[in-house]
């Protein structure tokens, strides 16, 4: 595992909803209690009983409850993609639609506003090496975008020189500038991270990006042909 230091002073939180449910145990009765035929135990026994027949009564409304309770969806379409890879949410201001960041493993970055569906095209991103299951791959957004609008991306890139054939993933922090306008370009490129070796073939990648949940550590995962190889731990550096 590598780690590369680069902190930030904002911490992320992400909200974590738990649901529960509490079932009780039915009470057993005791077997030499029914052999005597005594009118205690058998007193005993008929309250236990009912205990247990209310428990249950008392789990099956709570299960009932909790599957009624799960909220509704609907669905409508917003944008059409060729081969979509990835997609993320930029930080909401206001009562404002939310605008995505969307992936298409051809090599194609877009924002997308979800209130009109208008795709615009994100210039500047990297040569990808696009076959098989490789190309552009993740994006997620630095926790602290609101002020340095970073943003961290994976493709898959070819080799060079006697490496032509292979290929491996790679990671790059960059700037999204323009946002608002008609021409929005990924500039100011850090590579951070890529795979060594590269290998042959173009099976799958992997090459996800996570945050973690304080916002200090970013996470690659790292694999071909679906097996696991690594995973990486960066430190964040706000700007």
């Amino acid at each position: 595992m590598t780690a590369h230091i680069e902190r930030i002073n904002i911490p992320l939180t992400s909200p974590l909803i738990i649901a529960a449910l509490l079932f009780s145990t039915a009470a057993c009765s005791n077997p030499s209690a029914v052999s005597t035929s005594n009118n205690k135990s058998t007193a005993t026994e008929s309250k236990e009983v009912s205990a247990s027949d209310s428990d249950t009564q008392t789990a099956t409304q709570t299960t009932t409850q909790t599957k009624t309770s799960k909220p509704a969806f609907t669905t409508k379409a917003i944008a059409t993609f060729d081969e979509p890879w990835a997609m993320t949410a930029l930080p909401n201001t206001g009562s404002q639609a939310p605008k995505l960041l969307v992936t298409q493993k051809t090599g194609e970055l877009f924002i997308v506003d979800t209130a009109t569906g208008n795709k615009t095209k994100i210039e500047g991103v990297p040569t990808v090496a696009y076959g098989g299951q490789g190309g552009l791959g993740d994006i997620i957004v630095a926790p602290d975008f609101a002020t340095s609008n970073t943003v961290y991306l994976s493709y898959v890139e070819a080799g060079a020189g006697v490496d032509s054939n292979r290929f491996g993933a790679k990671v790059i922090k960059a700037t999204l500038s323009g946002l608002e306008t008609t021409t929005p370009t990924l500039q100011d490129i850090t590579p951070i991270w890529e795979q060594s070796p590269k290998v042959t073939g173009q099976g799958h990648y992997s090459h996800r990006l996570l945050f973690s949940p304080d916002g200090q550590y970013l996470y690659i995962s790292s694999g071909e042909r679906q097996k696991k190889r690594a995973c990486t731990k960066y430190e964040h550096e706000s700007r």
